[in-house]
């Protein structure tokens, strides 16, 4: 069915004014940043983890249990080349173009000695036809697509100041869905792969370019390796191996037989796909991409989402015909089921409003009449839209109000991501108005979001690695408070460099680095300690320093890395129910009810018995740190 969308996975769409200005300044740092031809990473707010981490080893079927490659074309796509270096390492002297074509040249190799016939979409020295620095992500595709090819695998270094590896694969999606299926089992073939060689895993994830669309009007997908392979029925996957501005993975890439070692996982993983992704692409390019019914086939009940890109306004509605009929031509465009309607329970309102064009959705009557009243605010009561579902196994539908929007001011989403984005980009978050049932199971099956109204713990930070870090170095100062030498030994010799450390080591795990620190400054008292926790523990967060152990439970680390990192994975272990990214370190970790607490206000109760503790840290950060 078009438009159908895991709600289980979280995703971020921008809505009304907020949305455009945020689009507008996202784009213009884009341009600043990289040259119209090349791709600009995407932000973190679009990245999503879409499939859970197998066991290492487990999809190891060994060449034995694989089928004939002959006839088989794969296309491998060397991250950058010619004019365009990609991200560099100065001090280290490393390119990205480089090492990529390193890594290209042993997976091609690898391939061709088991019988694949391999395409390369550049030659690692030319350079555009319009003279750009190296071919657009465009022709590269095209040249792929000529030869046959039944993947494009874009082989990357990536910058940042993260470490590790990450897998990009087609969006979920209703056109040609079977890519992303198809590109998810390549993932996960390859992630243990990689991860072997030491390299911490980042997770497959996905990412949408608001600004285009497929055949079928489905949002498409960022990167153009996958945009533009998607759109000729085939898989298109983008490999960041390490971090080149990160010292440990910059060491690891200036060895030229770690570079060969990653391009062998790379051919491995594809050789142990390759029939699902010959299948795939000849299933694809026998049944080209046909429109259809998305509305009359869709479940009862199935309240569709539409979006008005001049007006910013969401619509949901259950009528499939009034939503055919405005997404004929009218300026809508379908974005699929959001959720689906009970049969009975609390009635949910609808009201339009003719002055702006806008709609509000409450299950408050007396808000339904009291907007509706003859010679009231101007709405028009437009009867039941749908009836909520009983809040237990349910998914929570949240509302937002936009303050600076004069049209589409108000917007509904059973996904809490979502919110949050929405909320930090100066939407007003309602809370929960009401339930909806799982489209994608048994109704009454599903849970409500993993993400709750609240400070989220996990996710993208809100600031960057250099103005936390001087921000808690100049409030130290500012307060008089001393740094403890001791930790010049530990891997930290000023205060700036431990909130480095520490970003480093939250963002490793997913955790927000903001969140971990007003967690140690709350802790530590500045890190001054004072209580059962010495400073030559590490131990910012008091892991193990329970009440009335005099002590003898609190946990020692080695480094200030160390100690960090045990706390980080302490949070992420109420936080999420998502495996680890570095070893375990936290001697506590298993002793946590995973995702018990996604927010840093249900920490209260659970990390310390202050009911006021998770609050009190979310107004250190916000007031202090942010």
């Amino acid at each position: 069915m078009h438009g159908m969308r895991s709600l289980k996975a979280p995703r971020t769409i921008l809505s009304g004014l907020a949305a455009l200005a945020i689009a507008c300044a996202l784009g213009a740092l884009a341009l600043l940043a990289f040259p119209a031809h090349a791709e600009a990473r995407p932000t973190a707010e679009d990245a999503v983890d879409v499939v859970g981490e197998p066991e290492a080893g487990a999809l190891d079927l060994g060449d034995e249990a694989l089928p004939q490659a002959g006839g088989i074309v794969v296309a491998l796509d060397p991250g950058h080349g010619g004019g365009d270096s990609g991200a560099v390492n100065e001090a280290a002297g490393l390119k990205e173009k480089d090492l990529t074509w390193k890594i290209s040249q042993a997976t091609k190799e690898w391939l061709e000695a088991r019988g694949v016939k391999v395409v390369l979409t550049h030659d690692g020295t030319e350079r555009g036809s319009g003279g750009e620095s190296t071919p657009t992500i465009y022709d590269r595709v095209q040249r792929a697509a000529r030869a046959g090819a039944c993947v494009v695998v874009s082989q990357h270094i990536n910058s940042g100041g993260g470490t590790g590896f990450e897998v990009w694969i087609p969006r979920n999606c209703s056109f040609y869905n079977n890519l992303n299926t198809a590109s998810q089992a390549f993932a996960q073939t390859l992630k243990p792969k990689l991860a072997a060689l030491g390299l911490a895993n980042r997770g497959t994830k996905t990412s949408r370019l608001e600004t285009a669309t497929y055949a079928n009007g489905d949002v498409a997908d960022y990167y153009g390796v996958i945009r533009y392979a998607r759109r000729e029925g085939t898989a298109g996957v983008v490999i960041e191996h390490a971090f080149i501005d990160r010292a440990e993975d910059a060491a690891l890439l200036a060895n030229d037989d770690f570079l060969r070692q990653l391009g062998i996982a790379d051919a491995e993983a594809i050789y142990q796909n390759l029939s699902t992704f010959k299948s795939t692409y000849d299933y694809n390019r026998a049944h080209p991409w046909t429109e259809p019914d998305e509305f009359d086939d869709a479940a009862e009940g199935s309240v569709f989402r539409l979006f008005n890109k001049s007006t910013g306004e969401h619509l949901f509605t259950t009528d499939a015909n009034e939503a055919k009929t405005l997404t004929s031509g009218m300026g809508w465009r379908s974005e699929g089921v959001e959720w689906l309607s009970a049969s009975t329970g609390d009635e949910v309102y609808r009201l339009y409003n003719p002055a702006n064009g806008e709609h509000l959705y409450t299950t408050d009557r007396n808000e339904y009449a009291t907007l509706g009243a003859a010679g009231g605010a101007g709405w028009r009561q437009e009867g039941v839209a749908f009836h909520s579902a009983p809040e237990k196994g349910s998914l929570a539908v949240y509302r937002l109000f936009n303050p600076n929007a004069t049209v589409g001011t108000h917007h509904m989403t059973t996904d809490g991501n979502e919110y949050e984005t929405l909320g930090k980009a100066g939407w007003r978050g309602e809370g929960v108005v009401f339930y909806g049932l799982d489209p994608e199971g048994e109704p009454g099956s599903s849970e409500a979001p993993a993400v709750p109204s609240g400070t989220p713990i996990m996710g993208a930070s809100a600031t960057t690695r250099e103005a936390l870090s001087s921000r808690f170095a100049s409030l130290m100062a500012s307060y008089g408070k001393v740094y403890p030498s001791l930790y010049a030994e530990k891997g930290a010799p000023t205060a700036k460099a431990f909130a480095e450390v520490l970003w480093d080591q939250a963002s490793s795990e997913g955790v927000r680095p903001e969140v971990l620190l007003a967690q140690v400054v709350k802790e530590t008292g500045w890190l001054q300690f004072g209580g059962m926790v010495r400073a030559d523990q590490c131990n910012f967060g008091g892991i193990g320093a329970l009440d009335n152990s005099h002590g003898e439970s609190v946990a020692t680390f080695s480094s200030v890395a160390e100690g960090l990192l045990a706390q980080a994975q302490h949070l992420k272990a109420y936080a999420s129910t998502e495996p680890l990214a570095n070893p375990c370190v936290d001697p506590r970790f298993p002793l946590v009810s995973r995702g018990c607490s996604p927010t840093v206000e249900g920490l209260s109760g659970k990390w310390a018995t202050d009911p006021g503790y998770g609050a009190s840290i979310v107004d250190l950060m916000n007031r202090e740190l942010l």
